[in-house]
Parts: structure tokens; sequence; C-alpha cells
């Protein structure tokens, strides 16, 4: 695993989580100014990408703590690193998933990496998703793992909610509601 120290692992999208560690613990970056690179970007598709780089621009306009900037492709200097792969999970869900894995020190945040499964199925998985303007529910979920969210909410509209806890899609989610922003505040404010 290398320098890699697994902090939390999100399994599939806004999925069950695994806390390697104490999860009362506060985890945070040390600066406000983060950059994102995908890893091998072909294998994301346009779709992808642009609901990853909408994650990143509602945060940091919902929050007003951070700026986020898209870096060339494969930096490994990137603070988020985010990865594709089309296959689907098995889970109890055939819908697009997600894993947070965070390296940090101490109470500070390094880097993260984010995969994201099943966003963009090969038409032979006969999953069909496609692009859409909906809301990047899951994409933001994961950039909040990033941020140092570890704790669901409760609230089945929320874009935090764990969706393994029971229905999620259907639900009108257009914002990141106003718990999360509280506290992301609460962290970083």
């Amino acid at each position: 695993m290398g320098n890699w120290e697994i902090f939390i692992i999100v399994v599939l999208v806004l999925g069950a989580i695994l806390v390697i560690g104490n999860s009362q613990e506060t985890i945070k970056w040390d600066h406000s100014n983060l950059t994102y690179s995908f890893e091998n970007k072909s294998s994301c598709g346009k779709c992808e990408i642009s609901d990853v780089s909408r994650a990143f621009y509602i945060i940091k306009n919902q929050t007003g703590l951070f700026n986020f900037e898209e870096i060339e492709e494969g930096n490994e200097d990137a603070d988020f690193l985010i990865f594709c792969n089309n296959s689907i999970p098995k889970r109890k869900k055939d819908i697009p998933a997600g894993l947070a894995s965070i390296n940090k020190s101490g109470s500070t945040i390094n880097s993260v990496k984010i995969i994201f499964y099943g966003i963009n199925p090969p038409p032979s998985s006969g999953v069909l998703f496609g692009c859409s303007d909906d809301f990047p529910i899951v994409e933001i979920h994961e950039v909040l793992h990033g941020l140092g969210l570890v704790e669901h909410s409760n609230n089945p509209k929320s874009v935090f909610y764990n969706v393994d806890s029971g229905p999620l899609y259907g639900e009108e989610i257009d914002e990141i509601d106003e718990e999360i922003v509280e506290r992301i505040v609460e962290i970083y404010g």
C-alpha cells in the first residue's frame, strides 16, 4: 500500500464507510486552494469528467471555503486524484458507485484518491446511465469524504445520505443541504 494510509473507505455510492482509526477524529486539509487531476481521463468519459468538475464547482460555491483547480492529467501531486472504472460492482442496487481513500498525517489530509465505478459503463453491461443534467450526487458525496466528512446524514434527501440505508434515487436533491454545509464550516470555518 506504500505510503497510502487508508483512513476512510467509502464502499460503493454514498455507501457504507469503514473507518480505520478513530471515527471521532476530525481530519482536514491545511490549505483551501486544492487541485484535482484525472488519472487516465479517457476512461472516464465526457459525462463523468463534467460531473466531477461540476461537483468541485458546486462545493466551492455552496461552502465558500475552497478553490479547486484541475491540473494536468495524471499529476501525482494533485490533492485529489480521480480514477474511473466502468465496471459495475456487485451490490444491492445497480447504481453508480464511488470510493474515497484518504492519505493523512495526524489530522491533516495530504491527498485523496477517488474511484468512480459504473458511472459510464460500457454498452455491453446492459446498464444505461448516460449523460444528464442531474445534480452530481455521487461525485459531490465522494469529494465531501475527501474534505474530511466521515459520518453520513440520516436525512434521505441529503447528498450525504448512506444510500444502502434506504431509497435515495427518486429523491429530489439539487443542492448540498444546510446540515452538510454547516458541518464543513464547523471543520474549516
